[in-house]
This record gives structure tokens, sequence and C-alpha cells, in this order.
């Protein structure tokens, strides 16, 4: 057995867990039952009971397991043992499963005993007075709706370790409060991604998948699924930076190729603009997340302009993600186009066709390079602060301040909307680079000579 999954697993599952989880569950459930008992409809005390159930998976899930799955390397970098657990033998891979399976593993026990009791409210409940609307997206208590659950559970678990992995990449020590900012990060961007890409998207396409008809609860497990198997492959690559393996971003490359398509499957008219949208926010987590450091910057520019082929799959995490959403913004352009005339014709908006969409590219490239210039002033390699900071000033407070000029043209400089937008957008990218470029000067000889 893996020995990492083994010993998290005698400390996750400890005696006083064991006997007292089940009590604090049927305590809780009885309170449920009891709260939405009705003697004319005694079957609405399951209803309650099952509704109570699935909200206590979901708060288990994200508030313990998928903070217990974040917290899984940074407390060993806490508390120091980080190298004895790289030198313990275990390769990446099984220390990715020790870690992703293990550390949460309390947190399971206590979600297989609510989707337990959720089993047996659909086995004993007649079919005429079936819970019906369990959870507040929709969603009938089902076999799908409960396998959606475990998917769900898994995929959180997974993109927890994958962001707290991504976090700490190159940190010599981990800062708390930025750890627990990742972390709950990891959360929050999951359930975002979830209601984004599924509960919408599956929603607007009547639940069809490239063809396949399926329930909304299928089409939640089934995207769950999805996400939790890459984020599990990004933490066993980022787990093998970790150990010291010379990687590249060909994985990063691989998901962004398949994430348009799986969005896309769905087929909605929507859909393009909703791959494009979760496409440009992986660029901005990216730019956020990793590193940027000049050595690094310098050797891939080196090796690029060397004409080396890995060089190519070997650059930042954020150009790639961009050019994907620049790739589906070209590809989709009409469509696009063709929306945001319909809503000028309705006065719906204000944005033009076709520079807007360019317009707000560009703004995305200029936050690209204000990010990258930001990481590049810190000691870290991240300055998520700064970073964060100046976005909302650029994109909230100067278009705010510019809606009290008369006329939109003080306002359009910071949105994308116009003619003027475009220009302004240009003109921004084109300082951010500028500021890029010139902290990107070499420090020493050492850069030099990279």
């Amino acid at each position: 057995m893996n020995p990492e999954l083994l010993r998290l697993a005698r400390r996750e599952l400890s005696p006083l867990r064991l006997i007292g989880a089940p009590i604090i569950v049927m305590l809780l459930l009885l309170y449920a039952a009891a709260s939405f008992y009705n003697s004319e409809k005694p079957w609405e005390a399951w209803d309650g009971v099952g509704r109570v159930a699935f909200w206590a998976v979901f708060a288990i899930a994200t508030l313990w397991g998928a903070r217990r799955a974040a917290d899984a390397v940074a407390s060993e970098l806490r508390d120091r043992t980080w190298d004895t657990q790289r030198l313990s033998g275990l390769g990446p891979a099984a220390m990715t499963v020790g870690k992703m399976l293990g550390a949460p593993l309390g947190a399971w026990y206590a979600v297989s005993l609510l989707l337990l009791t959720q089993i047996v409210v659909l086995l004993t409940v007649p079919a005429d007075d079936a819970v019906t609307k369990l959870l507040v997206i929709g969603h009938d208590l089902g076999w799908a709706s409960i396998g959606a659950q475990i998917a769900g559970a898994f995929a959180m678990f997974a993109a927890a370790l994958f962001t707290s992995m991504t976090a700490l990449a190159g940190q010599d020590r981990p800062r708390g409060f930025d750890t627990s900012l990742f972390q709950f990060g990891a959360v929050a961007g999951g359930a975002m991604v979830t209601v984004v890409m599924m509960t919408v998207a599956g929603r607007l396409s009547g639940g069809e998948f490239w063809g396949v008809k399926m329930s909304d609860s299928a089409a939640l497990g089934l995207t769950f699924l999805y996400l939790g198997l890459w984020a599990t492959l990004g933490a066993w690559n980022q787990m093998r930076k970790a150990f010291g393996v010379d990687t590249t971003g060909l994985l990063w490359i691989l998901f962004l190729i398949a994430l348009p398509f799986y969005v896309l499957g769905w087929g909605a008219p929507a859909i393009p603009r909703i791959a494009i949208l979760i496409l440009a926010g992986a660029a901005y987590c990216a730019v956020l997340m990793e590193p940027h450091r000049r050595i690094d910057i310098w050797n891939w520019l080196r090796h690029l302009s060397g004409g080396r082929l890995r060089a190519i799959v070997s650059g930042p995490a954020w150009i790639y993600a961009w050019l994907a959403a620049a790739a589906m913004l070209a590809i989709y352009f009409n469509t696009i186009n063709a929306e945001l005339s319909a809503a000028q014709t309705f006065g719906l908006g204000e944005a033009e066709p076709t520079v807007a969409p360019i317009a707000a590219l560009l703004f995305g490239l200029r936050d690209m390079f204000i990010c990258s210039w930001a990481g590049l002033r810190a000691k870290d390699g991240r300055g998520i602060w700064t970073a964060l900071l100046i976005l909302v000033g650029l994109w909230i407070a100067l278009p705010a301040i510019g809606s009290f000029a008369p006329g939109k043209e003080l306002q359009h400089l910071f949105t994308p909307a116009s003619a003027l937008s475009l220009i302004s957008a240009a003109v921004q990218a084109g300082l951010a680079f500028l500021a890029v470029a010139l902290i990107m000067r070499p420090a020493d000889k050492t850069e030099e000579r990279a």
C-alpha cells in the first residue's frame, strides 16, 4: 500500500473521528427530520433529511476536505518536513496519490455517511412522493445526483491540491495568509468553474453533450469528473517539479486545447463566448499564480531564439492561455459580432461590433504584462497583491470615475466598447510591455550570459 496514503489514513481516521462522525451526522439528520416533519405529509421529513444531507456534503467537501487537501504540502513546508518527504523514496506519482486521497480521508468518511443517508432516502420514499428539487440548482434526488456529489468532492480535493502546489512552487517558505488565500481560491475557483461550465452550459443546451442526451445531474457529474482528472494530472505535474524533475508546459497546453472542446460539446449558442471567458480566466489565474523570475524568462528567450523546439512548450503559462483565448475569438469572431449587433439593435449594450472584442483581448494582454511586471518586482516572483490592486483600479475605479464625465469617451479609455477603446488598449498594452522590458534588464553578469 502507498506509505504516504497509509500514514495519512492513520492520522485522519482516528478512533475518536470514526466514532464521533456517525454520532454527529445522526444528530444532524434527526434534527432535520424533526424540523421538516408534517403529520399530513410525513415524507417531507425525508425531504428535509435529503436536503440537509446534501448541504452537509457540500460544506464538508469545501470547508474541510478541500482545506485538508490544499494543506497537504503546505503543512509539510511549515513544519520543515517536506525535504524528508521528498527523500522518502516515493516518486511524484505515488506522493500525489497519497496526498490527494489521504489528506481529505476524514472528510471522505463523513461524506460517505451522508451519501448513504441519501441512498436510504432514495430507496425508501415512494416514487409518487419522491424528494424533488433536492439541490438548489434544480436537480432531483437520484443516483446521478449522488454520483455527481462524489465526483464533485473528488474534483474539489484535486483542484485544491493542484492550486496549493502551484501557489507554493518556488517559495522558500510558505506565508500563512497567502497560503490560506490560495486555498480559498482553489475552492471558490472550482465552484465557479463548475457553475459556468456545467450548470450554465448544460442548461443552455438542454443537457445534450455532443449529441448524447443526459440529465442535468449526470452532466454535472461528468464535468466534475473531467475537471477532477485534469486537476489530478496538474497536481502530479507540480509534484514532479517539487521533486526536481525537468518538466514543460505540454500538459497545460493539452488542457487548454481540451477545455474548449469539452465546453463546445454542449452546443448552445452562447457556448463559444463562455469558452473564451473560461480561457481568459485561465490566463489570469496562470499569470497571478506562477512565479515570475528574470533568470527563468531569460533562459526561455535564449532557447526560443536558438531554435530549440522544447522552448515552444516551456514558456510562461499565461502566454498559452491568452493565445488560446485569442484563437477562440478569431474562430468565433463573426458569431460574437452578430451577438453584439443584436444587442445594439435592441438597445441592450454599448459595445461596438468588430472593435470591442479585439479591444477586450488587448486589455487582457495589458493585464498579463502588468501582472508579469508586478511579479518580476516581488522577491518571491509573485506580486499578486500589487497586481490585484492595479487591476481593480483599471477595471473598477477608473471606469467608475469616467462615468461621471460628460459622454462616454473617458470611460471607454478603460473598457472594451468603441474604436477609442481599441486605441487605448493598444497603447496601454504597449506601455505595460515596455515596463516589463525595462525591469527585465539583466541585473548581473549571470543573467547577461543567460
